[in-house]
């Protein structure tokens, strides 16, 4: 419902949150009833090795673990590092360290350049890592310290160390008691850094709970489902994942993950488990609000214009900004930061652009960093860069594209308005050529089509910048994230003060390395022996009779967990949470159990999603499937396997599922639900993706982040197509300019909007929106649309759109960059075509289109446009100065 300027959910209701528990304390609870009626139910499950943890060994291995991590020296307050693939304890060990009033610091595989300054300025007490990276590790934290522990998640297969097996070893030596917890920091996240340098993020006790209550909430109409199993494509230290888990645990369903993404370990592990419900990384999840949104928002939302901060009404874009009480408490040693994205009235600007349609869904269009701003006679107008992406990937000779907008002219900037760059991978042998892509984009010169919004501008004149190709030099299609561990490692550790890290073995020797550059050295735990470490096992063992003691914590402001951004802006940061958030978002007494839900996901547990959804599992007693390693090769193979009914991807996933994966290999009739996240999931692309997965009946997108948990989900059992859902309860949402609100906002950063039902729209990041000014107006184009249309074209298998200059244009222009089918013969020209006759005039490839044979992806599967917009820009100088030689 619309009350004045901020709009919350239709099914908006006070929740009684706990405020005198901590995280663990509220698990613990949901497992003692799950256990009554599903003991010995499958909770997280390995959808490629098939390891399993059950709902009855949770609160033994949670007690054994804390046990033996408080006789190595852990105690409330020190930071424990988890740096390691996905792995069946990997959320038991975080819960253990909560348990012992200790705070996980998530830190994501593709931020171990972080380590070391991390360790730094954590003071890390011990590191959990995985066998393949615990070499790396410890090397990297060798100057810190602080580090006592580097435990790999997994055995070393020719070294003896520390594994998460030696800590369940003994009995627990009793329950610590918990007293004020509300307030205290839970746990630390990483953000992507899309936006910038990623920053650590902090969550309390309080608003993980928060999000909790919440999300169970909104999972009502899943009760009573037979045989509920999902698989999740991402971390289980991503929001999302650690959202998925503890879902897991409240709903008593089955969650498979990857120990690392593979799509075709994905599209396994859905076939062998038969898994009828999955995730995709399309789900637009905001490390600082705990659990996101589906399709209608579980928070009170504020959409506000790009260009002026004005409040705006329904079904007009701009960026997003939600309030809830699973929102982060802070980004971690960043006030300025924290001021600027928590306005004083509580809101978190997303940098999300997008909308509210009149129903309460909510759309996400693109970052408003990622608009193109085209100027068409005066005007501006901000154009997603997906708008034109979604065009050219519904070209057949396209297998992938990205576009992005560069300021028109050198002399003007940005000013003058974006060119639209497009930059096209192509089949392979395919004769596509640039001007078949512009023909394909191009508007009909006999008539104007409308914009989503009503506006039309006039037909384009300009096709150029079309590359079409293989990647070049300056394109890079690697995770730079995971280079960036080297730095991130070592100064976490120092930076937090870390006192023990739980590390996967592949990243014991970085972690060993930043530990030896610390002062103050913390215990480093690893999954699986590795020699120099001690193993979780081994620390299970000495735990054997150490009793368990209490913590005195406060929900509302001790910290609880502290997790990564993805660092897609800059590099990660670390968001604490609270205990009462984590409560939060898994609280809800009258949630029915749905012990047969399998859900699989592939996110790591170092997303706080994926954590909250293995709660979430944990107590509905269901199976959790998860991924050390995640790949798509093996999403599938997985769902199959462990006959998954959930499933949570990423944008990289979907665009494997529409384009390559054959989905009629495995047999995927158990999967029912799909949740996308990390991304705006285009209706085009909806549709394309439904049509691959019939049997999916359940289909939703959810939006939220690192900071504020999960913002929208979908209203009462109903979802909106193309919506992100209508807010969540207790989370008030409204669209701003700026990062920080007098209000207490915290601003996103998307561009989009809310209708009048309530329903959330987002079209894109901000800072993708390809802007331009034409006739005094200014024109705002979300790339997301545009790659919409190309993934429509059946030679188009991945696409990017992003803003470029051009001569001429005030401002920015769309440009795409595609990669089209093996064989494909489609030319440039036909797809910029195919585009022109799909949208309204201002999306139009003005800026081109190219073939790549690769597209950059950051690690959360979404696309780098800022990389290829300034490779772009790069040629384009370097051709001025060769002719002005």
């Amino acid at each position: 419902m619309w009350t004045e300027s901020i709009v919350t959910s239709p099914n908006y209701r006070p929740l009684s949150i706990p405020h005198d528990v901590t995280l663990w304390g509220f698990i613990s609870s949901e497992i003692k009833r799950v256990i009554n009626h599903f003991g010995d139910a499958p909770w997280m499950v390995n959808g490629v090795s098939g390891g399993i943890r059950r709902f009855s060994e949770i609160q033994e291995l949670v007690e054994k673990a804390a046990s033996n991590l408080r006789n190595r020296g852990l105690k409330k307050g020190d930071v424990v590092c988890f740096h390691s693939e996905n792995h069946v304890d990997y959320v038991i060990l975080v819960l253990s360290v909560i348990a012992c009033g200790a705070v996980p610091f998530l830190l994501p595989l593709c931020s171990t350049d972080a380590l070391e300054d991390q360790c730094h300025l954590e003071s890390f007490q011990i590191i959990f890592c995985s066998a393949s990276n615990y070499e790396d590790v410890c090397a990297r934290i060798k100057s810190c310290p602080s580090v006592k522990y580097v435990i790999s998640m997994d055995p070393h297969p020719s070294r003896k160390i520390q594994t998460s097996n030696d800590l369940f070893q003994g009995s627990p030596d009793g329950v610590v008691k918990v007293t004020g917890v509300e307030s205290d920091l839970a746990v630390i996240f990483l953000s992507s850094g899309t936006t910038g340098k990623p920053k650590t993020i902090e969550h309390t006790h309080y608003s993980m709970i928060a999000g909790f209550c919440n999300t169970a909430r909104e999972v009502k109409e899943w009760e009573g489902t037979e045989d509920w199993r999902m698989v999740i494509p991402f971390h289980l230290g991503h929001v999302s994942g650690l959202c998925h888990a503890f879902m897991a645990i409240r709903l008593a369903h089955q969650l498979i993950f990857l120990p690392k993404y593979d799509p075709s370990h994905l599209l396994a592990a859905i076939q062998r488990y038969k898994v009828p419900h999955i995730e995709v990384t399309e789900k637009h999840v905001l490390i600082r609000v705990v659990i996101d949104a589906c399709t209608a928002a579980m928070s009170q939302i504020l959409v506000l214009a790009v260009e002026d901060g004005r409040i705006l009404v329904p079904d007009e874009p701009g960026e997003l900004c939600f309030k809830s009480p699973s929102q982060m408490k802070a980004y971690r040693h960043d006030e300025d930061e924290t001021w600027r994205t928590i306005d004083e009235q509580g809101f978190i600007h997303t940098g999300d652009y997008g909308y509210i349609d009149k129903d309460g869904y909510v759309f996400l269009l693109a970052r408003v960093t990622d608009l193109i701003k085209i100027s068409d006679s005066g005007q501006i107008s901000l154009i997603p860069p997906t708008k034109v992406e979604d065009v050219l990937l519904s070209h057949v000779d396209v297998m992938d594209v990205a576009v992005f907008g560069v300021p028109s002219s050198g002399d003007q900037g940005l000013e003058s308005g974006d060119s639209l760059v497009v930059s096209v991978v192509k089949k392979k042998e395919s004769d596509l050529t640039k001007d078949q892509l512009i023909s394909f984009l191009r508007v009909p010169d006999d008539g104007v089509s409308k914009s989503a919004l009503g506006h039309a501008t006039s037909n384009p004149s300009s096709t150029s910048n079309v590359v079409v190709g293989e990647a070049e030099g300056e394109i890079s299609s690697g995770q730079p994230g995971r280079q960036r561990l080297d730095h991130l490692i070592p100064n976490i550790l120092k930076r937090e003060r870390i006192k023990l890290c739980i590390i996967s073995n592949g990243v014991a020797g970085k972690v060993a390395e930043a530990c030896a550059s610390i002062d103050r050295q913390p215990v480093v735990v690893t999954f699986e022996e590795e020699d120099g470490f001690k193993s979780l096992r081994t620390l299970l063992t000495e735990a054997s009779d150490i009793p368990f003691p209490e913590v005195d914590k406060n929900s509302d402001e001790d910290v609880a967990m502290i997790y990564f951004s993805s660092g897609t802006t800059g590099e990660p940061k670390p968001s604490t949470r609270c205990l009462y958030l984590l409560l939060v978002v898994s609280w809800d007494s009258e949630e029915k159990n749905e012990s047969s839900w399998i859900m699989a996901a592939s996110l790591n547990f170092s997303h706080i999603a994926s954590l909250l959804f293995l709660f979430f599992s944990l107590k509905r007693g269901q199976k959790y499937i998860m991924f050390s390693r995640y790949h798509h090769d093996i999403l599938f193979p997985a769902v199959e396997k462990y006959k998954a009914t959930h499933l949570v991807i990423f944008p990289s996933t979907v665009i494997h599922i529409c384009k390559k994966a054959d989905s009629k290999k495995y047999d995927l009739h158990s999967l029912r639900t799909l949740i996308v996240s990390g991304a705006p999931l285009s209706y085009n692309m909806e549709k394309v993706l439904r049509a691959r997965l019939p049997n999916v009946s359940d289909f939703c997108q959810c939006y939220g982040s690192t900071e504020g948990t999960w913002l929208t989900f979908r209203g009462n059992g109903c979802y909106k197509p193309g919506s992100i859902g209508i807010p969540y309860p207790l989370v008030v949402a409204k669209e701003t300019r700026e990062t920080l609100h007098e209000d207490g906002y915290l601003y996103t950063g998307d561009y989009g909007y809310m209708d009048q039902d309530g329903f959330c729209f987002v079209r894109d990041r901000i800072k993708d929106l390809i802007i331009r000014e034409e006739q005094g107006l200014e024109i705002i184009v979300a790339p997301s649309e545009i790659e919409g249309v190309l993934y429509l074209h059946p030679d188009v298998m991945s696409a990017a759109v992003y803003g470029v200059p051009a001569v001429g244009i005030n401002g920015f222009v769309p440009r795409a960059s595609v990669i089209k089918r093996d064989e494909s013969n489609v030319q440039e020209q036909e797809l910029i075509d195919f585009v022109a006759g799909c949208v309204s005039p201002e999306c139009v490839l003005l800026g081109g289109l190219e073939f790549l044979s690769a597209i950059p992806m950051t690690p959360a599967g979404k696309v780098y446009r800022k990389q290829l917009q300034e490779a772009f820009i790069a040629k384009i100088k370097a051709k001025l100065e060769s002719r002005e030689s």
